[in-house]
Protein backbone atom coordinates (compact mmCIF):
# COMPACT_ATOMS: atom_id res chain seq x y z
CA UNK A 1 0.00 0.00 0.00
CA UNK A 2 1.44 3.31 -0.95
CA UNK A 3 0.34 5.61 2.23
CA UNK A 4 2.14 8.45 0.19
CA UNK A 5 -0.71 8.46 -2.13
CA UNK A 6 -3.32 8.15 0.13
CA UNK A 7 -2.39 10.79 2.84
CA UNK A 8 -0.25 13.36 1.04
CA UNK A 9 -2.71 15.12 -0.96
CA UNK A 10 -4.61 15.64 2.04
CA UNK A 11 -1.54 17.78 3.84
CA UNK A 12 -1.99 20.74 2.48
CA UNK A 13 -6.20 20.70 2.93
CA UNK A 14 -6.11 18.49 6.28
CA UNK A 15 -9.48 20.50 6.81
CA UNK A 16 -12.12 21.64 3.93
CA UNK A 17 -14.06 24.41 6.09
CA UNK A 18 -17.12 26.00 4.59
CA UNK A 19 -18.45 28.18 7.13
CA UNK A 20 -21.15 27.37 8.96
CA UNK A 21 -23.45 29.23 10.97
CA UNK A 22 -21.68 28.74 14.37
CA UNK A 23 -18.04 29.36 12.72
CA UNK A 24 -19.35 33.14 10.78
CA UNK A 25 -19.68 33.89 14.09
CA UNK A 26 -16.89 32.51 15.83
CA UNK A 27 -14.01 35.24 16.21
CA UNK A 28 -10.74 33.62 15.62
CA UNK A 29 -8.37 34.03 19.10
CA UNK A 30 -11.28 33.88 21.15
CA UNK A 31 -12.34 30.77 23.70
CA UNK A 32 -15.18 28.31 22.65
CA UNK A 33 -16.72 25.98 24.78
CA UNK A 34 -16.07 22.08 23.58
CA UNK A 35 -17.24 18.62 24.50
CA UNK A 36 -15.93 15.77 23.97
CA UNK A 37 -16.95 12.46 24.69
CA UNK A 38 -16.18 9.13 25.17
CA UNK A 39 -17.86 6.09 25.88
CA UNK A 40 -15.11 3.37 27.70
CA UNK A 41 -17.36 0.40 28.60
CA UNK A 42 -16.32 -3.02 29.85
CA UNK A 43 -12.63 -4.08 28.60
CA UNK A 44 -12.51 -0.42 26.51
CA UNK A 45 -11.45 1.43 30.14
CA UNK A 46 -8.02 0.52 29.54
CA UNK A 47 -7.65 3.18 26.74
CA UNK A 48 -9.38 6.06 28.45
CA UNK A 49 -6.51 7.64 30.58
CA UNK A 50 -3.90 7.37 27.69
CA UNK A 51 -6.37 9.53 25.32
CA UNK A 52 -7.19 11.89 28.13
CA UNK A 53 -3.18 12.65 28.53
CA UNK A 54 -3.26 13.32 24.64
CA UNK A 55 -6.25 14.90 24.31
CA UNK A 56 -4.99 18.05 26.85
CA UNK A 57 -1.80 17.62 25.13
CA UNK A 58 -3.55 18.27 21.37
CA UNK A 59 -7.09 18.98 21.43
CA UNK A 60 -8.24 22.33 20.72
CA UNK A 61 -5.94 24.16 23.59
CA UNK A 62 -7.13 27.25 24.89
CA UNK A 63 -10.75 26.50 24.42
CA UNK A 64 -12.73 25.36 27.30
CA UNK A 65 -12.85 21.65 26.56
CA UNK A 66 -15.70 19.79 28.75
CA UNK A 67 -15.03 16.04 28.98
CA UNK A 68 -17.81 13.61 29.12
CA UNK A 69 -17.16 10.08 29.57
CA UNK A 70 -19.77 7.19 29.67
CA UNK A 71 -18.60 4.29 31.49
CA UNK A 72 -19.71 1.01 33.57
CA UNK A 73 -16.25 1.56 35.86
CA UNK A 74 -15.32 3.24 38.54
CA UNK A 75 -14.97 6.99 38.06
CA UNK A 76 -11.28 7.66 38.43
CA UNK A 77 -9.14 11.52 39.81
CA UNK A 78 -8.93 12.10 36.64
CA UNK A 79 -9.21 15.89 34.38
CA UNK A 80 -13.24 14.85 33.17
CA UNK A 81 -16.16 17.25 33.51
CA UNK A 82 -18.54 14.61 33.62
CA UNK A 83 -18.76 10.92 34.03
CA UNK A 84 -22.19 9.23 32.94
CA UNK A 85 -23.27 6.14 34.33
CA UNK A 86 -24.45 3.74 31.69
CA UNK A 87 -24.69 0.25 31.47
CA UNK A 88 -21.83 -2.34 29.24
CA UNK A 89 -23.80 -3.85 26.50
CA UNK A 90 -22.36 -6.97 24.21
CA UNK A 91 -21.50 -6.35 21.10
CA UNK A 92 -22.59 -4.31 19.02
CA UNK A 93 -24.03 -2.32 21.87
CA UNK A 94 -21.38 -0.07 22.63
CA UNK A 95 -21.56 1.46 19.19
CA UNK A 96 -24.28 0.85 17.92
CA UNK A 97 -25.88 2.68 20.67
CA UNK A 98 -23.69 5.51 20.77
CA UNK A 99 -25.83 8.55 20.08
CA UNK A 100 -28.50 6.92 22.39
CA UNK A 101 -26.21 6.96 25.69
CA UNK A 102 -24.75 10.77 24.16
CA UNK A 103 -28.46 12.03 23.89
CA UNK A 104 -28.88 11.89 27.44
CA UNK A 105 -25.90 14.28 28.34
CA UNK A 106 -28.78 17.14 27.67
CA UNK A 107 -26.25 19.84 28.27
CA UNK A 108 -24.02 19.26 24.94
CA UNK A 109 -26.96 21.11 23.04
CA UNK A 110 -25.58 23.86 24.97
CA UNK A 111 -21.88 23.48 23.94
CA UNK A 112 -20.78 25.85 21.07
CA UNK A 113 -18.66 22.35 19.06
CA UNK A 114 -19.16 18.83 20.32
CA UNK A 115 -17.17 15.78 19.62
CA UNK A 116 -17.37 12.24 19.71
CA UNK A 117 -13.98 10.22 19.64
CA UNK A 118 -13.40 6.54 19.58
CA UNK A 119 -11.58 5.78 22.68
CA UNK A 120 -9.25 3.61 21.25
CA UNK A 121 -7.47 6.02 20.14
CA UNK A 122 -4.84 8.68 20.72
CA UNK A 123 -4.36 12.58 19.50
CA UNK A 124 -0.52 12.70 18.37
CA UNK A 125 -1.11 16.41 16.61
CA UNK A 126 -2.60 19.68 17.41
CA UNK A 127 -5.75 19.17 16.87
CA UNK A 128 -7.41 22.88 17.04
CA UNK A 129 -10.04 25.79 15.09
CA UNK A 130 -10.01 23.50 11.40
CA UNK A 131 -12.58 21.30 13.09
CA UNK A 132 -15.12 24.03 14.48
CA UNK A 133 -18.13 23.15 11.87
CA UNK A 134 -21.56 22.52 11.68
CA UNK A 135 -21.29 19.09 10.75
CA UNK A 136 -18.09 17.28 10.82
CA UNK A 137 -16.87 13.99 9.34
CA UNK A 138 -13.98 12.22 8.75
CA UNK A 139 -12.75 10.27 5.62
CA UNK A 140 -11.76 6.66 6.26
CA UNK A 141 -8.26 6.07 5.37
CA UNK A 142 -8.87 2.49 4.57
CA UNK A 143 -11.42 4.16 1.59
CA UNK A 144 -10.00 7.10 0.49
CA UNK A 145 -7.86 5.85 -2.05
CA UNK A 146 -10.30 2.91 -3.19
CA UNK A 147 -13.09 3.42 -6.51
CA UNK A 148 -16.96 4.00 -4.76
CA UNK A 149 -17.42 0.49 -5.82
CA UNK A 150 -15.06 -1.26 -2.70
CA UNK A 151 -17.34 1.11 -0.08
CA UNK A 152 -18.72 -0.86 2.36
CA UNK A 153 -21.82 0.92 2.89
CA UNK A 154 -25.22 -1.22 3.78
CA UNK A 155 -26.89 -2.50 1.00
CA UNK A 156 -30.14 -3.77 1.93
CA UNK A 157 -32.77 -1.40 0.95
CA UNK A 158 -34.86 -2.39 3.87
CA UNK A 159 -32.32 -0.63 6.44
CA UNK A 160 -32.69 3.04 7.40
CA UNK A 161 -28.32 2.77 6.56
CA UNK A 162 -28.87 1.75 2.81
CA UNK A 163 -26.51 4.10 0.19
CA UNK A 164 -26.82 4.49 -3.08
CA UNK A 165 -23.54 4.78 -4.33
CA UNK A 166 -24.45 7.12 -6.87
CA UNK A 167 -25.40 9.18 -4.67
CA UNK A 168 -22.27 9.07 -1.88
CA UNK A 169 -19.26 11.51 -2.08
CA UNK A 170 -17.23 9.77 0.51
CA UNK A 171 -17.05 7.12 3.21
CA UNK A 172 -16.44 8.52 5.94
CA UNK A 173 -15.34 6.70 9.76
CA UNK A 174 -17.15 6.95 12.79
CA UNK A 175 -14.12 7.06 15.38
CA UNK A 176 -14.49 11.27 15.05
CA UNK A 177 -16.95 13.06 14.39
CA UNK A 178 -19.38 16.34 15.62
CA UNK A 179 -20.43 19.53 15.05
CA UNK A 180 -22.31 22.52 16.27
CA UNK A 181 -23.97 21.79 20.05
CA UNK A 182 -27.31 22.40 18.53
CA UNK A 183 -26.47 20.65 14.67
CA UNK A 184 -24.73 17.72 15.74
CA UNK A 185 -27.16 16.62 19.02
CA UNK A 186 -30.11 17.24 16.33
CA UNK A 187 -28.26 14.31 13.61
CA UNK A 188 -27.48 12.11 16.61
CA UNK A 189 -31.21 12.29 17.55
CA UNK A 190 -32.33 11.82 13.81
CA UNK A 191 -29.68 8.43 13.59
CA UNK A 192 -30.62 7.13 16.74
CA UNK A 193 -34.11 6.72 15.35
CA UNK A 194 -32.97 5.40 12.16
CA UNK A 195 -31.26 2.74 14.16
CA UNK A 196 -34.34 2.38 16.77
CA UNK A 197 -36.44 1.62 13.36
CA UNK A 198 -34.07 -0.82 11.79
CA UNK A 199 -34.00 -2.63 15.44
CA UNK A 200 -37.62 -3.08 15.56
CA UNK A 201 -37.16 -4.61 11.49
CA UNK A 202 -34.15 -6.94 13.35
CA UNK A 203 -31.52 -5.44 11.01
CA UNK A 204 -28.27 -4.30 12.41
CA UNK A 205 -26.72 -2.21 9.76
CA UNK A 206 -22.92 -3.67 8.56
CA UNK A 207 -21.10 -1.58 10.07
CA UNK A 208 -23.12 -0.29 12.99
CA UNK A 209 -23.44 3.09 13.70
CA UNK A 210 -20.81 4.31 11.04
CA UNK A 211 -22.92 2.89 8.41
CA UNK A 212 -25.85 4.98 10.07
CA UNK A 213 -23.53 8.21 9.57
CA UNK A 214 -22.71 7.80 6.48
CA UNK A 215 -26.15 7.24 5.25
CA UNK A 216 -27.03 10.83 7.27
CA UNK A 217 -24.55 12.31 5.88
CA UNK A 218 -25.54 11.20 1.77
CA UNK A 219 -28.79 13.47 2.77
CA UNK A 220 -27.25 15.95 4.97
CA UNK A 221 -23.71 16.79 3.64
CA UNK A 222 -20.92 17.82 5.94
CA UNK A 223 -18.90 21.60 5.63
CA UNK A 224 -16.70 20.21 7.11
CA UNK A 225 -14.48 16.86 5.56
CA UNK A 226 -11.35 16.09 7.58
CA UNK A 227 -8.95 14.36 5.78
CA UNK A 228 -7.90 10.65 6.91
CA UNK A 229 -4.42 12.08 9.63
CA UNK A 230 -7.36 12.45 12.01
CA UNK A 231 -8.07 8.85 11.92
CA UNK A 232 -4.82 6.98 10.58
CA UNK A 233 -4.02 3.36 11.88
CA UNK A 234 -1.27 3.01 14.06
CA UNK A 235 0.56 0.77 11.94
CA UNK A 236 0.25 3.44 8.76
CA UNK A 237 3.11 5.08 9.87
CA UNK A 238 3.02 9.16 8.20
CA UNK A 239 3.89 12.51 8.76
CA UNK A 240 1.37 14.96 10.22
CA UNK A 241 -0.89 12.58 12.05
CA UNK A 242 -3.49 14.15 14.30
CA UNK A 243 -5.31 11.07 15.43
CA UNK A 244 -4.41 7.35 15.61
CA UNK A 245 -6.71 4.55 15.93
CA UNK A 246 -4.59 2.17 18.37
CA UNK A 247 -3.69 -1.62 17.21
CA UNK A 248 -5.90 -4.09 19.87
CA UNK A 249 -7.33 -7.52 19.74
CA UNK A 250 -11.18 -6.94 18.54
CA UNK A 251 -12.65 -9.95 19.62
CA UNK A 252 -10.73 -9.87 22.96
CA UNK A 253 -12.23 -6.52 23.81
CA UNK A 254 -15.43 -7.66 22.29
CA UNK A 255 -16.51 -10.77 24.51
Amino acid sequence: MDLYKIFWPWRSRQARPVPPAPVRRYQAGSTVRIGLCLIATGKYFQFLEALLESAERFFCVGHDVRIHVFTDAEVQPWRVHRWHRVAHEPWPGPTLHRYRMLLAAHELREYDFVFYCDVDTLFTGMVGEEIFGDLVATLHPCFVSKPKRAWTFETRKTSQAFVDRAQAEHYFAGALEGGSGPRFVAAMADMDAMIRCDEEKGIIPIWHDESIWNAYLVRNRPDVVLSPLYCSPDRWNVPGRKLVVLEKDCAALRL
